[in-house]
């Protein structure tokens, strides 16, 4: 209980470290927001912690809740150094063990974020890798390429069905007959897997299953709105994707793969110099007792 308590004391304090923006002098030019003792909290410093999805949903919320979180940590973290608990000799070590890792992790950082032009992936990367590695990509489901027309009318859902059967283009149906015109045409040019595609539309997601291929789906109204699909091209279960399908897949294993390596690489450089340099010394552990 008690190193629990020990990992909980600094867990509040890396975080005071970490979040907080902590000076023992008021901030020249900047937007003070809070102040603990001599503690502030400015405008800049939110704005760089908050995510950025967050701070456009809402930048009103996101100071408050950040300013209320700081204050709340800073009576605590104020209150734990007035006690004198960062020098107790627990949690000292605790301390220490933590700056280690922070430093450590930081560095990791530091390398694998430099722009280094080893550790892009290009194009040409991705494409070798999936040939060198094709078996190992197999679709598990079946995948369709879908026409799906949404119409706001029956009569414009009942038309544009039918001049498509009379060979009227694809695109000339949706921009006459169509809802989200740009959307639609796009969707039309990918394939999805089966077992999601259309689940917010039932009546649709149940035509796939039963047409075939290049069949038109009867009319049904979903929520207000007219639908019907038609399959133009699947791809069976045990298939191959398309490169295009997880491209950004795989340049993401790359990516994580050369950092690892560049990460590995600095270590191994590292140790070479501090053993060249003496500084390192290591004990036989079948000698110890």
């Amino acid at each position: 209980m008690r190193l629990k308590a020990l990992h909980i004391l600094l867990s509040l304090l890396v975080s005071i470290i970490l979040i907080a923006c902590v000076t023992d002098y008021r901030p020249v030019d900047k937007t003070i927001i809070a102040r603990v003792g001599t503690s502030y909290l400015t405008l800049e410093h939110i704005r760089n912690s908050v995510p950025q999805s967050l701070w456009e949903a809402d930048s009103v919320a996101a100071i408050t809740n950040f300013r209320d979180s700081w204050i709340n940590r800073q009576v605590l973290y104020q209150e734990a150094l007035r006690l004198n608990f960062h020098n107790e000799p627990e949690i000292q070590s605790i301390i220490n063990r933590s700056k280690e890792d922070i430093l450590s992790a930081a560095l990791q950082d530091r390398i694998i974020l430099n722009d280094n032009p080893e550790l892009a992936v290009s194009m040409e990367e991705v494409q070798n890798y999936y040939e060198d590695n094709r078996d190992q990509f197999v679709l598990q489901e079946r995948y369709l390429r879908v026409r799906h027309l949404a119409s706001e009318t029956l009569n414009d859902s009942r038309e544009g069905k039918a001049q498509l059967m009379r060979g009227i283009p694809w695109e000339t149906v949706v921009e006459r007959f169509g809802m989200n015109k740009q959307e639609t045409l796009r969707r039309s040019t990918e394939f999805y897997p089966e077992s999601t595609f259309l689940n917010n539309i039932p009546p649709m997601r149940d035509y796939l299953r039963m047409i075939g291929l290049t069949e038109i789906s009867p009319i049904r109204s979903h929520e207000g709105i007219f639908h019907w699909v038609q399959i133009v091209e699947e791809r069976p279960r045990g298939d191959h994707p398309d490169i295009d399908w997880i491209f950004e897949q795989i340049k993401e294993w790359l990516i994580i793969e050369k950092r690892r390596r560049a990460i590995r690489i600095y270590e191994q450089n590292l140790l070479i110099q501090a053993q060249s340099n003496n500084e390192i010394d290591i004990t036989d552990v079948m000698s110890i007792d």
